[in-house]
C-alpha cells in the first residue's frame, strides 16, 4: 500500500518525474496487482457483513476527508465526496470481485476436483477470463499495439475484470502449487523479463509483467521470518490498508501531496511516508469503534449464555 501511495505521488499529483527515477513509477503498478494477488491467494468467501464492512470503510473515509477539507479550506461540498464514492474504480471493482467471488471459487474448484466435463467447462471459462484480462485489456493499453485492439468499456485495465483475472490467476498458482515448481533460476529469469518489459512501460494493472513481478514479490516475502513483534505490527496495521487507499486517493489529499512535493523539492518518498502514516492514524477511530462494538457484542453473548 505504501507503494501505491508512492505511485500516486509520482504520477497523479501532476508531475512527470524525469530520468531513471521516473521509470521506477512503472514498477509500482505491481503494488496494486500485488494487493489483489494477496486477496486471490487467500481467497474471498462472500458475506454481506464483509461487503457492508468494505463500504463502511468507504463511507468513513468520505466523512474524514470532508472534515479534513473543511478544516483546511473552510468549506465542504458533500455532493463532491459522494462522487468520490461513486467514481473510485478500485472500490467499485473490489465490490464486484467480492460479489462474483463464489462463482470464481467454483471455477477453481471445478478445475481441481470436478468431473471431466465440469473440469473442461471451468477450464474454458477461466481461460476466456484470463485472455480478456491479460490479452485484450493489456494489449488495449500497450503503447505498441493499442491502436490495433478494439476498445471496450468493460475490457480495460481500470475495471473489475482486471481484478477478477488477477484473483483467478493467484488462486490457480496456489491450487496447482506453482510455487514449488519455480526454481531459483526460473524466478531469476522471470524477474529479468518482467523488469525489462516494465522498463518499456508495459506495466498496466492488467500487464502480465506487473503480475509476474507481484507474484514473485509475494512468494519471496511470504516465507520471510520477521519476528513476533514485527508480525504483530503487520497484523495490527493490515486491516487499515484499504482505508489508507481510500483516504489518500482523492483530490483533497492529492492536492496536499502536490503542495508538499513542491515545498520539499520533489521528495516523493518522504511525502508518501507522511501521507501513509497520517492516513493510517486517521483510520484509528474507525478501528477503535469497530473493536468496541465487537467487544460489546461478545460480552452480551457471554452474559446471555451464562443466564
Amino acid at each position: 500500500m505504501f507503494g501505491i501511495v508512492l505511485l500516486h505521488a509520482m504520477t497523479t499529483c501532476g508531475y512527470k518525474v524525469p530520468g531513471l527515477f521516473g521509470r521506477t513509477s512503472y514498477f509500482l503498478y505491481s503494488c496494486v496487482v500485488g494487493f489483489v494477488f494477496i486477496t486471490g491467494w487467500y481467497g474471498v468467501k462472500f458475506s454481506l457483513f464483509k461487503l457492508a464492512k468494505l463500504w463502511g470503510v468507504a463511507v468513513y473515509s468520505v466523512v474524514v476527508v470532508a472534515i479534513v477539507d473543511f478544516f483546511m479550506n473552510g468549506y465542504s461540498g458533500w455532493w463532491y465526496y459522494y462522487d468520490i464514492l461513486r467514481g473510485n474504480w478500485f472500490l467499485n471493482a473490489y465490490t464486484v470481485l467480492m460479489l462474483v467471488a463464489p462463482a470464481l471459487n467454483f471455477l477453481i474448484g471445478g478445475v481441481c476436483d470436478g468431473p471431466e466435463h465440469i473440469r473442461n467447462q471451468c477450464r474454458s471459462a477461466i481461460l476466456l477470463l484470463l485472455v480478456l484480462v491479460f490479452g485484450w485489456s493489456f494489449l488495449g493499453e500497450s503503447p505498441l499495439v493499442s491502436r490495433l485492439v478494439p476498445v471496450s468499456a468493460g475490457v480495460e485495465s481500470y475495471s473489475a475484470l482486471s481484478l477478477i483475472g488477477i484473483y483467478l490467476a493467484a488462486r490457480l498458482i496456489r491450487a496447482f502449487n506453482v510455487e514449488a515448481r519455480l526454481t531459483v533460476r526460473m524466478r531469476f529469469m522471470v524477474t529479468c523479463v518482467c523488469c525489462i518489459a516494465i522498463s518499456c512501460h508495459l506495466s498496466t494493472y492488467s500487464s502480465p509483467f506487473s503480475f509476474g513481478l507481484a507474484m514473485l514479490g509475494f512468494l519471496f516475502f511470504k516465507d520471510i521470518k520477521i519476528g513476533i513483534r514485527m508480525s504483530r505490527l503487520v497484523l495490527c496495521i493490515s486491516p487499515s490498508m484499504f482505508a489508507v487507499f481510500l483516504l489518500h486517493a482523492n483530490p483533497i489529499v492529492f492536492g496536499f501531496m502536490k503542495s508538499l512535493i513542491v515545498r520539499t523539492g520533489g521528495a516523493f518518498i518522504m511525502t508518501s511516508l507522511v501521507v501513509f502514516v497520517t492516513t493510517l492514524a486517521l483510520d484509528v477511530p474507525r478501528r477503535l469503534l469497530l473493536w468496541i462494538i465487537l467487544y460489546c457484542k461478545a460480552r452480551h453473548f457471554i452474559c446471555s449464555s451464562a443466564r
